[in-house]
């Protein structure tokens, strides 16, 4: 699995760097959050090559929140809102963001909510150092990084389709749907 999200970093990363935008408030405020999130991706790639996996884990939820918050910028947030946020304000709850965003077409259906409310406080554990992370680090006679293969595989395959997911998020704000279209047959390519 690390092979495939080397390879498909790399892609996201060549492909997204290709988009151009108008450069209005909502744009850059919305963009700016989407590269981030695909930063904690590239992150978490190399902070598990390193064998720092508990910082790796830590980064997910960031990395899911940053694209929640671009999704919520660039399709739900007035410009008072966005306004505020360049002034300091907070993002609105995340239960307010998804909900925001269910009320578009492409999110009606409440499989992205579903998901994300399914997996948010276990990535809260990974994030602020609870019970889970803690326990992955205790072995019978110690403590260490006692991840497994699996878990780290897991890891991988989470953070691959939020990049997938972000970086298209991306190519539609641009509005590249040539993008779109190399992003999802370079994803399907890698991830057979």
């Amino acid at each position: 699995m690390r092979n495939k999200t080397e390879r498909w970093t790399q892609s996201f990363k060549s492909l997204t760097s290709k988009l151009t935008a108008k450069a209005d408030d909502r744009t850059r405020l919305a963009l700016g959050l989407m590269y981030t999130s695909n930063e904690h991706a590239c992150s978490i790639y190399e902070l598990i090559g390193i064998n720092i996996p508990s910082s790796a884990f830590a980064l997910l939820r960031p990395q899911l929140e940053a694209h929640i918050r671009g999704l919520w910028v660039a399709n739900c947030a007035t410009i008072d809102e966005i306004n505020g946020i360049y002034g300091g304000k907070e993002f609105p709850l995340k239960k307010d963001m998804l909900n925001a965003l269910t009320k578009l077409e492409e999110f009606n259906d409440g499989v992205f909510k579903k998901k994300v409310d399914g997996m948010w406080s276990l990535l809260c554990d990974f994030t602020h150092g609870g019970g889970v992370q803690g326990a992955w680090h205790i072995g019978r006679h110690g403590v260490g990084s006692y991840f497994e293969k699996k878990q780290i595989d897991t890891l991988y395959e989470l953070t691959c389709k939020i990049s997938y997911l972000n970086s298209i998020a991306m190519a539609k704000v641009c509005h590249s749907e040539q993008v779109a279209t190399k992003l999802t047959d370079s994803y399907k390519r890698i991830h057979k």
